[in-house]
């Protein structure tokens, strides 16, 4: 969620989180998710160190940290899909990619990379383009 120590975003994020205080915020933390635990009690964020389970849905940073017999949300590789022009033009987008037990969350910012997925046919996958999510497969 944060990915720098303290700053003056992260005060505005507290500040939020104090205007809308009767909202559930679940993180589950990741490499990127660097404060420290006073910052997120402070933020009223509820969070959970390797996963977190609700009925047949885990959710994890990393799809390694959930067992095989849920629907597994993840977020570590920061998937992209790579989308070819007819002059053989090229371009790699942050993507959703949905597997048949697992999907994948795209990075939301520029600073995190993309990794370029190679999806079955059974995949589905969603780019991200400017202010729009689009169908690719």
């Amino acid at each position: 969620m944060f990915h720098s120590t303290q700053n003056k975003e992260a005060d505005f994020f507290i500040k939020w989180r104090k205007d809308f205080a009767t909202t559930q915020f679940l993180l589950v933390r990741g490499n990127h998710d660097i404060l420290k635990n006073s910052f997120y009690q402070n933020a009223g964020i509820e969070v959970f160190e390797n996963n977190l389970t609700i009925k047949n849905f885990c959710f994890t940073h990393d799809a390694e940290g959930c067992v095989n017999d849920v629907f597994t949300f993840s977020g570590h590789i920061h998937p992209g899909v790579k989308l070819n022009g007819a002059a053989n033009q090229s371009v790699i987008l942050p993507c959703f990619y949905f597997g048949e037990k697992y999907a994948v969350l795209p990075a939301f910012s520029a600073f995190t990379g993309i990794a370029k997925i190679r999806p079955t046919k059974k995949d589905h996958v969603f780019a991200l383009i400017e202010n729009s999510v689009i169908k690719v497969q």
